[in-house]
This record gives structure tokens, sequence and C-alpha cells, in this order.
């Protein structure tokens, strides 16, 4: 084992007609190897070069909140699923609600955070296409039981039915609640004006 000068170079004496593997690791850069044979060399001054890519490093951040009130949930259970390896992660939020999670390049993944009282977030994410080094941020909001739900007022036109554009915009918002948490019941609740007679 030789370590490397200030130029990356190390000297060494080699055998005649013999074949080697050089392999070069360094903290924070992929480990390489090169095969080099002096097989009908001898007395030659032979440079192997062998190329080492730095390593790339994803690790994921986040915070779990009620979706309600936006307060930061402590001991809420955040599990990472790996789609691509198959390996399974689980921690607890701190008293600020934080998450941390090291994650593998070109590898997909879903986290989810659970809560007995508030049920289940999931979001998927990935780090294939991502290139030298990322943290990638997941916030993760739960609704509690009995949380409120604010959209803005559905008007209709006068003596119609139909959906209006502005109304549709509020209803798509809870419909991607719904979407998020299909477990979730909701009450709605509506009046009529008095503006026209029956």
């Amino acid at each position: 084992t030789l370590k490397t000068d200030a130029r990356g170079e190390v000297k060494t004496n080699l055998g005649i007609d013999k074949r080697y593997t050089f392999k070069a690791d360094k903290p924070g850069f992929e480990p390489n190897q090169m095969d080099f044979s002096t097989v009908g060399l001898f007395n030659v001054n032979t440079p192997v070069r062998i190329p080492l890519e730095k390593l790339s490093k994803f690790d994921m951040k986040g915070i779990v909140f009620n979706a309600g009130s936006k307060q930061p949930m402590k001991n809420v259970k955040v599990s990472l699923q790996d789609q691509t390896s198959g390996r399974k992660e689980e921690i607890t939020t701190d008293p600020g609600g934080n998450f941390h999670f090291d994650l593998e390049p070109n590898h997909d993944y879903l986290v989810n955070a659970e809560s007995v009282k508030c049920g289940i977030s999931s979001k998927d994410t990935t780090t294939r296409g991502l290139e030298g080094s990322a943290t990638l941020v997941m916030n993760l909001p739960l609704y509690c039981k009995g949380d409120t739900i604010k959209i803005e007022n559905i008007y209709y036109d006068l003596d119609r039915w139909n959906i209006r554009p502005d109304a549709a915009i509020e209803l798509d918002k809870l419909y991607a609640i719904l979407v998020e948490y299909p477990t979730m019941k909701i009450e709605l609740r509506s009046h009529t004006d008095s503006r026209a007679p029956d």
C-alpha cells in the first residue's frame, strides 16, 4: 500500500513478465482500479493513470407539521422505502418535527409520515438524474382529526347550477387533499341565497 505525493504520483518497481491490478481510493471519491502488465516490457518507466471521480452524496431533510395549525409535530414515525433496493429505514421526528435520511444515487424513494391521531402523508422522490451532491427537502403535512380545511367561498351565478372557474380552483384544492388522503372523511356545508323565488 502506497500513498500518492502532492502531484498524485507514486513510484514502485515491478517484476518482469507479471500482471498487476492497481487499486486507488480516497475518502470522498469513488474507488477505481486499473490492470497493468509488464509482459514484454523491460526497464521501461510506464505511468499507470487511475482516474477518481468525486463521490456523489445525497441526503434528505424535512419537517413533519400539522397542516391545519402549521406547527411542527414531534415523535412522528417517518419511514423511507428505497423502491430500487427494497431497503426500509424508520426514524422519529425530533421536537422541531425534523427528520433526516442519507440517500443513494440513482434510486427511487417513498417517504411516509405516520401518526396514530393524524393518519399518513406520503411523497415520492428520486435521485435519478442528479449530479454532484444534493440535499432534497421534503416537508410532510399531516391533517389531524378536527382540523379545519378552509377554502374560499363557492359562488354560483344567479339561477344557475354550474361550477364557475373561480369556484373550480377552490374545489380543486380540496380534491388534491382528498387524493393525498384517500381515507379522510370531510363534512361540507353550504346554503343558498334568497335573491330569487323558489
